[in-house]
């Protein structure tokens, strides 16, 4: 009876990942992480330059404040 397996893998050789196959893997994981953040991290950003023109949050939530 043939293992099927040894259709696929002629030695152990065949399971080895290149130098060049597992940089070029790291690398699109990199982009991949970059694309999703840059969303959020322009948002961030955004976030900082209306918090760096607030005077104070103090003033500007007063009337949020829960009338008991």
């Amino acid at each position: 009876m043939i293992k099927p397996y040894l259709q696929h893998l002629k030695s152990s050789k065949s399971l080895e990942t290149s130098y060049d196959a597992v940089r070029a893997g790291f690398v699109a994981l990199a982009l991949e992480k970059n694309r999703r953040a840059t969303p959020f991290v322009a948002q961030a950003r955004a976030l900082k330059t209306v918090a760096n023109k607030a005077k104070s949050a103090n003033g500007r939530f007063q009337r949020f404040k829960p009338h008991y």
